[in-house]
C-alpha cells in the first residue's frame, strides 16, 4: 500500500495509530501525527490498519566520484575545532542560513566546517542541506560519523 495524506496508519514500535501528514519523501520518510505529537518516520516503520506494509521506493545508488586531490605544499589535515564549528540548534531556518553564510565567508580557508543542527524533526537539517547544496564555497557535505554527532551534525567541505 502507499500511504496518502489523511490516511490512518499504525506504528507498531509505539503501538499507536497515526494520521499521515505528507506524501513520502524520495528517501522514504513521512510525517505523522498521533495525539498532540508529530514525528517523521521511515516507511519501514509503519503499516496499514489492515497490517499491510507500504511500498518502499528504491533510491538509485549514486556513483561516488573520487575526490580529486590537489597536491599543495600547505596541505594539512582537517580537524574539528571551536573555530570551525557552528551550533544552530534552536534556530529558525532563515536565522541558521544567515549565520552559516556569515561563518562560511569568514573561515573559507579551514577546509571544512562542522554544523550542529541537532536531531529533532530534521527540518533544520533539511534546510541546512538545501542551503549548502547551492552555496558557491561548499564543495560537498555529509553527515558526521556517529562518534562525532551522527545525524545531528553535518560536515561541509569547502572549495580551495
Amino acid at each position: 500500500f502507499k500511504p496518502k495524506v489523511g490516511d490512518r496508519i499504525r506504528i507498531p514500535r509505539f503501538g499507536q495509530t497515526a494520521e499521515v501528514l505528507n506524501e513520502p519523501t524520495p528517501d522514504g520518510q513521512i510525517t505523522v501525527r498521533f495525539g498532540m505529537m508529530k514525528m517523521t518516520v521511515s516507511l519501514g516503520e509503519i503499516e496499514s490498519l489492515d497490517g499491510l506494509k507500504p511500498v518502499i521506493p528504491k533510491v538509485p545508488e549514486r556513483k561516488k566520484e573520487p575526490i580529486p586531490t590537489k597536491e599543495t605544499k600547505s596541505e594539512r589535515p582537517i580537524v574539528r575545532t571551536s573555530n570551525n564549528t557552528i551550533d544552530l540548534r534552536g534556530k529558525r531556518i532563515s536565522e541558521a542560513e544567515s549565520e552559516l553564510d556569515r561563518m562560511l565567508g569568514q573561515i573559507h580557508d579551514f577546509g571544512a566546517i562542522w554544523i550542529i543542527h541537532g536531531k529533532g524533526t530534521g527540518q533544520l537539517r533539511k534546510g541546512v542541506h538545501e542551503f549548502l547544496a547551492t552555496h558557491p564555497l561548499v564543495e560537498r557535505f555529509e553527515l558526521a560519523p556517529p562518534n562525532d554527532g551522527g545525524i545531528g551534525v553535518t560536515i561541509a567541505y569547502l572549495r580551495n
